[in-house]
């Protein structure tokens, strides 16, 4: 009688798709079947499974299937396994990256070539195409040889060194490049790199006589392809310029190293330059960028533990603005060490004697700082290994600068020097400089110290008083003179009036 019932059930299923539903889909099904124990599965299988085809419906069955998209997906990692166990992924870390995304949003101007394509990231771009041309003279210019046999016999041997080359510099992008074949990367290395190399022999030579080349005829190219030689999605890795420089050099020349850093050494303006690094004597740099990076290192920099990171990063320590600063008894002067050397000399803090200091090395602003300091810091959010002196820097100056007013106050204290419009865009620009910029590492900050340091003094309330009445009454010599006067007379008038009252009181005989 069961048995009969629910075969009866299963036919009015099968007439009417709502109480299939009901069926399939409801606590009923599941109550029938754990009262009937002698149920065909199989015959329950089949039945769903037709209607499933009638109503695209999914049906127990079905769940102990495996959905196509999950095939689908493994299918497609299988085929893709063997490439991401290489060495782009695994063993060698690359060197050159396309800048990130979300620093992009905010300028992304800022990391692109003007006038000349250097590497696979910009290769063939529409608007870079004016300096191709000058790039073959160049690279012509380089081989020294007037017979077209030696030409192509001196370009071969070329060549085939860079085709050596070329899977090392392929693994050092961030990037595959599949669309580039080898003839075209191979290409590529020779005219960019012996481009670079003719760039730096010219400049050496342009200090001693007047060159008749369009470059070095106008005063607005070299500045131009000086910034885009250090743009982080505008590199060549240094050992491919290294091999070039050694095959078409004529011998007596000075390091490469030495002559890079002399092309560059006009981006930023700095009081003093560093020496060069003593590694780059047994590693060369990963590229121009990163030798230009290696150049900038603080002396005060001591390692801190990740703990110490963590207390300042809970705490929010950030350093207060200009203004703030000298409300709390901070004063600023110009520093004379080099770019980063930023000093703090804090001493007891009295109303008449006794002040805290904080010593900034100038910082000259024009057109080329801001996409400076943004390629410096894009190579730091993208290479762990480099240490992020100029993201320290950047927030450094983030949190000291809010207005206008405090750009004027640096710019009288001879710490900032600008050619921009107004100390309003000098603001703007200092401020946009962190936008999207990931800091949350404080223990890698370099100016951890001092910013701690400066922020719990400027908690203090005594030395907030003390301030404010050094601001207010000994802010010049000609005020603490008088107000000294004026309280040494009223000093006087008090005695004189006790003598007054002691003599009324206690009149002599």
């Amino acid at each position: 009688m069961e048995h009969n019932f629910m075969n009866h059930m299963s036919r009015e299923a099968i007439n009417n798709s709502d109480s299939l539903l009901l069926v399939v889909g409801s606590t009923g099904l599941r109550e029938d079947i754990s009262l009937n124990q002698k149920l065909d599965y199989p015959t329950i299988a089949s039945t769903s499974s037709t209607l499933n085809q009638k109503l695209d419906y999914p049906t127990i069955a079905s769940t102990s299937s495996t959905p196509n998209w999950v095939l689908k997906l493994v299918n497609e990692y299988s085929m893709k396994e063997e490439s991401f166990a290489t060495p782009r992924n695994c063993r060698m870390p690359c060197t050159m990256f396309r800048a990130p995304t979300n620093m992009k949003r905010v300028d992304e101007h800022a990391y692109d070539p003007v006038l000349v394509s250097i590497g696979p990231f910009h290769y063939k771009n529409p608007l870079l195409q004016e300096m191709e041309e000058h790039k073959l003279r160049f690279l012509f210019g380089s081989m020294r040889y007037e017979s077209k046999e030696e030409r192509e016999h001196w370009l071969q041997r070329l060549a085939e060194a860079m085709k050596r080359l070329e899977g090392r510099a392929r693994w050092c992008y961030s990037e595959a490049f599949e669309r580039i074949s080898t003839d075209d990367f191979v290409r590529m290395m020779v005219i960019d790199g012996c481009f670079i190399i003719e760039l730096f022999r010219y400049y050496l030579r342009s200090e001693k006589e007047i060159l008749d080349d369009p470059i070095f005829r106008t005063r607005w190219k070299l500045p131009v392809i000086r910034l885009d030689l250090v743009k982080l999605e505008n590199q060549l890795p240094f050992f491919v310029l290294q091999e070039l420089y050694l095959l078409t050099s004529l011998g007596h020349e000075p390091p490469l190293i030495h002559v890079a850093l002399k092309f560059l050494d006009p981006l930023l303006t700095r009081a003093q330059k560093s020496p060069i690094q003593d590694h780059f004597l047994e590693q060369a740099p990963d590229h121009l960028l990163a030798l230009f990076h290696s150049t900038f290192k603080p002396i005060y920099h001591h390692p801190l533990p990740s703990s110490y990171g963590s207390l300042m990063q809970e705490k929010k320590c950030l350093i207060p603005s200009v203004r703030e600063l000298q409300r709390v008894g901070i004063f600023l002067k110009s520093g004379e060490g080099d770019l980063l050397d930023i000093n703090y000399q804090g001493h007891h803090m009295t109303v008449l004697t006794g002040r805290a200091s904080l010593e900034i090395p100038p910082l000259f602003i024009d057109y080329k700082t801001g996409p400076i300091l943004r390629n410096l810091v894009a190579y730091e959010q993208c290479n762990r290994s480099v240490k992020p002196y100029f993201t320290s820097y950047i927030m450094f100056f983030d949190g000291l600068v809010n207005t206008p007013e405090d750009v004027q106050i640096l710019r009288n204290k001879r710490i900032f020097y600008h050619v921009l419009g107004s100390d309003h865009e000098v603001s703007v620009l200092l401020n946009d400089l962190t936008k999207n910029v990931a800091y949350d590492h404080w223990h890698e900050c370099y100016l951890s110290p001092l910013i701690q340091t400066i922020y719990l003094r400027s908690n203090k309330t005594y030395l907030k008083i003390m301030a404010a009445l050094r601001r207010e009454y000994f802010s010049s010599p000609v005020n603490s003179i008088s107000y000294l006067i004026t309280v040494l007379l009223l000093y006087l008038s008090v005695i004189q009036t006790m003598f007054t009252i002691i003599a009324y009181i206690r009149p002599h005989p």
